[in-house]
């Protein structure tokens, strides 16, 4: 199913499978993936070489529609939708043009200070209080706790 120059193949089947999972939404134009994901991207799982492979949908969009990703490269989103894979709104960048475009627009994950941190890690109140107090989102408070994230502090 892939061709190391080519990436995976564009045959008539997969494209079939990528359109079968993608459903336009007028108002953005991004064409939206309702097939399997993982951790927040599409994913299209193919038979190859008798297992199956999974490919990122955003990745395989770029591919089917504009051809094969440069080594090294990632495929980034102008519309900020991870679920998009509309191949206009998707271009080939480097992780650190990736880092740059999210933190120009806002979408760097806030700065919580140690001592909240630890605030938080040390309180026995509840998500949504502590959420509440501090100005965050329960899902961060509970990565916080759980020590899945700022687990160095």
């Amino acid at each position: 199913m892939t061709d190391a120059a080519n990436g995976p193949a564009a045959g008539a089947a997969l494209s079939e499978r990528f359109y079968d999972k993608v459903m336009p939404e007028p108002n953005s134009g991004c064409w939206l993936w309702v097939g399997s994901e993982r951790k927040g991207y599409g994913r299209l799982y193919c038979r190859e070489n008798g297992r199956q492979k999974p490919y990122s949908a955003h990745r395989l969009s770029y591919e089917l529609h504009k051809g094969a990703i440069p080594r090294g490269m990632i495929i980034c989103h102008r519309c900020d939708n991870t679920y998009c894979v509309n191949p206009d709104h998707l271009y080939c960048g480097t992780h650190e043009q990736n880092t740059a475009d999210m933190f120009a627009r806002g979408r760097a994950a806030r700065q919580i200070p140690a001592p909240v941190i630890s605030k938080i890690k040390n309180s026995q109140r509840g998500l949504a209080a502590l959420a509440r107090e501090y100005g965050l989102h329960r899902t961060t408070v509970w990565k916080i706790q759980t020590g899945r994230r700022w687990g160095h502090v």
